[in-house]
C-alpha cells in the first residue's frame, strides 16, 4: 500500500505568474475512450458544467444535481441524474460503475467536501482523479485537514472514518491549489453486491452481464416439528435458534457475460463482486472470506490473472474447499438448482475448486455423484478462472444472522442418503460423535470420560473423519439419537431420515449454529449442554482463541439434565 508524503503539496499564485497552471483543472489528466467521469454540481452551477465536461471529450460523463428540476444547460453528450446529498450520491454511484475522474463542484466547507470525497472515493479505478473545486486547498481550515489525512499509516485515528480512513491510505499524490483539491487514488477496490442489493444494482451497474433469472424460489417459514433449540445449564445467556424462522427469496441467476471466480468464493467482474462471493450474502454488511474489508460497502481483494474457460459453468465452490463442514453447507446448500439449470443451458458443467496442494478429489466427487452429477459434467479447477458464463444458485444454507436452512435441503438430504447408504448394513440407532483430544480447534480434556459415559448408555462412539462418505451416510441413516461434540462431525445429522433427538455437547465461547440448524430441520428435538471455556468470550465482540478455546465437559452441572433427556430416548 502506498504511503502519503508527510506533508500535502500546495501551489498558491506566487508561485507561477500563470494562474491556470495552478488550478485544479491543470492537474486532472485526460481520459480515454470507455472512461467515466462524474461532475456534482449546484443548483446555481449549470453554467460551469459545459467547461467541465470539455476536459473529458472522449469519456462517458455524468453530471449530477441537487435535484430533478433544476434545469439542464444545453450540454450534449452528458447522462443527468439528481442526488441531493452523499446518502443518495452513494447509492447513484454504485449504480454508474467504476470511475476514473469524480469533480465536486459544490459549495460546502471543507469538513463536509472531505465527507463525500471519503463515501464517494473508492470508487475511482486505481489511478483515478478526484476534485474538490470550490473549496479552496489552501486555507488554515484545508491545510489542517489534509495535513492530518497525512498522517494516516494503518488503521483509524479518532474523528476518521472507515471511508475516510481507506480513503487517505489509497491516496498517492494530494495538491492543494487556491480552487481546489485533487487526489491521486493508488489501489483497486471492489463493491461489495450481497443478496439485499443485487436486483437494484446489478443490472444498472453492469448492463453488459446480461443477467436473468432462471428461477426464484420464493419466501418462506419454516417451523421445526421437534421445537427449538433447548439450552441447558449456560452460565452466561447462549443464543440458540428457535422452532420457527424465516427463509428469503433464493434467486438461480444466470450471468452472460465472462465472471472470474477466484478464492475463497470470489465471483467478480471488473471491480465488482457478485453475491456469489459472499458465505453469507443476506448479511447487512457482507464480507468476503479473503482480502481486506476496509469499508461497508467496499473490499480489496487485490488483483490475479485468470485462465479463460469456455462455456457455462455452475458454481458449486466452498469456503474452504476439502474442509466437510464446508462442503455440506456451502456446497450442498447451492445444489438446488442444478437440474433445472442443466435443462435450461445446454451443455452447462458444474465448477469445484479444489484445495490449495491437492491432486485429485476427494469426498466430493462421490457427493456429486450421488446427487447424480456425472464425472464428464464436473470441471475440478485449482487456479482463478474466467469462465464464459456463469449459473449461481443464492445458497439454501446461512449459518449466521439471519439464521436460515431451506425446507427443499430435506429433498436433497433424502437424495444423497438414498445413493450412499448401504439399506443391508446393521441400524444403529444411537451415535455419540467424537473428536481427537489432540486437535487444534476446541479440545476436550476429559472425552474419554465423555464417550465412556455415553458408551455405557448403549451409544456407538465414532469418529466420522476416519470413514469414507458412504459409510458415513450407512451409519447415520438410520439413527434415532445423534449426539456428540459441536463441529462438521455433527453435520452427518442430514443422513438421518428420521433422528428423534440431536444432543450437542458444546462449550459456552462456540457461537456456530450449523449444528443447530441440521437438527432443526432434520426434525428432531434438539439439546445443547454447556461448559466453561478456558478462554471466555467477551459479549459482542469476536475471538477466534475463544472460539477455538480447549474445554472439559462439566458433568457436575449436566449430569442430571443430561440423564434426563436421554432416558426420555
Amino acid at each position: 500500500m502506498p504511503k502519503l508524503k508527510p506533508r500535502t503539496k500546495t501551489e498558491s499564485p506566487d508561485e507561477s505568474s500563470a494562474g491556470e497552471r495552478v488550478s485544479w483543472r491543470s492537474r486532472v489528466p485526460a481520459l480515454g475512450p470507455g472512461a467515466v467521469a462524474v461532475i456534482v454540481v449546484d443548483a446555481d452551477q449549470t453554467r460551469l458544467v459545459a467547461s467541465v465536461v470539455e476536459l473529458f471529450p472522449s469519456a462517458e460523463v455524468h453530471v449530477v444535481f441537487p435535484g430533478p428540476d433544476v434545469p439542464r444547460p444545453d450540454v450534449e453528450g452528458v447522462v443527468w441524474h439528481s442526488a441531493p446529498g452523499n446518502d443518495a450520491l452513494g447509492p447513484l454511484l454504485e449504480r454508474i460503475g467504476t470511475l476514473d475522474a469524480f469533480v465536486f463542484l459544490r459549495r460546502v466547507r471543507v469538513e463536509a467536501a472531505l465527507a463525500t470525497w471519503g463515501r464517494s472515493y473508492l470508487h475511482l479505478a486505481d489511478g483515478g482523479t478526484f476534485v474538490l473545486a470550490s473549496v479552496n486547498g489552501t486555507n488554515a481550515s484545508a491545510t489542517t485537514a489534509l495535513d492530518r489525512l497525512a498522517t494516516i499509516r494503518d488503521g483509524e485515528i479518532e474523528g476518521i472514518s472507515r471511508e475516510e480512513t481507506e480513503a487517505a491510505r489509497s491516496t498517492s499524490d494530494m495538491t492543494a491549489t487556491p480552487d481546489g483539491i485533487v487526489f491521486t487514488k493508488s489501489g483497486s477496490h471492489q463493491l461489495k453486491v450481497g443478496e439485499r442489493r443485487a436486483d437494484d444494482v446489478l443490472p444498472a451497474r453492469l448492463p453488459q452481464l446480461g443477467h436473468d433469472e432462471i428461477t426464484r424460489l420464493p419466501a418462506t417459514t419454516v417451523t421445526a416439528a421437534g421445537g427449538g433449540v433447548v439450552s441447558h445449564r449456560s452460565t452466561d445467556p447462549q443464543s440458540v435458534l428457535t422452532a420457527e424462522y424465516e427463509v428469503p427469496e433464493l434467486p438461480l441467476r444466470r450471468y452472460g457475460a465472462p465472471v472470474v471466480l477466484g478464492q475463497r468464493l470470489i465471483t467478480r467482474v471488473g471491480q465488482t463482486l457478485l453475491p456469489g462471493s459472499f458465505k453469507s450474502p443476506f448479511k447487512k454488511e457482507v464480507a468476503p472470506e479473503i482480502g481486506r474489508n476496509p469499508t461497508p460497502t467496499f473490499a480489496a481483494v487485490g488483483d490475479s490473472s485468470a485462465r479463460r474457460l469456455e462455456g457455462a459453468y455452475y458454481d458449486l465452490r466452498c469456503a474452504w474447499p476439502g474442509q466437510y463442514g464446508h462442503v455440506l453447507t456451502d456446497t450442498v446448500g447451492k445444489l438446488w438448482g442444478w437440474a433445472e439449470a442443466k435443462r435450461a443451458v445446454p451443455g452447462l458443467k458444474a465448477l469445484y475448486r479444489l484445495a490449495p496442494k491437492t491432486t485429485e478429489p476427494g469426498f466430493e466427487r462421490d457427493l456429486f455423484r450421488a446427487f447424480g452429477i456425472a464425472d464428464e459434467d464436473v470441471e475440478w479447477v485449482r487456479d482463478d478462472v474466467e469462465v464464459e458464463s456463469l449459473v449461481a444458485a443464492t445458497t439454501m444454507w446461512e449459518k449466521d444472522y439471519p439464521h436460515y436452512a431451506h425446507p427443499g435441503l430435506r429433498d436433497i438430504w433424502s437424495t444423497l442418503r438414498t445413493s450412499l447408504a448401504d439399506p443391508a448394513a446393521p441400524v444403529v440407532r444411537k451415535i455419540f460423535v467424537s473428536r481427537p483430544p489432540e486437535l487444534e480447534a476446541r479440545p476436550c480434556r476429559n472425552v474419554e470420560d465423555v464417550e465412556e459415559h455415553f458408551r455405557r448408555r448403549g451409544f456407538a462412539v465414532v469418529r466420522p473423519e476416519t470413514m469414507s462418505l458412504a459409510e458415513q451416510a450407512t451409519l447415520f441413516s438410520g439413527a434415532d439419537v445423534v449426539a456428540g461434540f459441536g463441529g462438521a462431525g455433527m453435520f452427518n445429522v442430514l443422513f438421518a431420515a428420521a433422528p428423534k433427538a440431536v444432543i450437542l455437547l458444546s462449550h459456552e465461547s462456540y457461537l456456530a449454529k450449523d449444528e443447530q440448524l441440521f437438527g432443526l430441520l432434520s426434525g428432531a428435538q434438539v439439546h445443547v449442554f454447556w461448559s466453561a471455556a478456558d478462554v471466555p468470550r467477551v459479549e459482542g465482540s469476536w475471538n477466534p482463541d475463544a472460539f477455538k478455546s480447549a474445554w472439559e465437559f462439566d458433568f457436575a452441572r449436566n449430569t442430571g439434565d443430561l440423564e434426563e433427556v436421554l432416558s426420555a430416548f
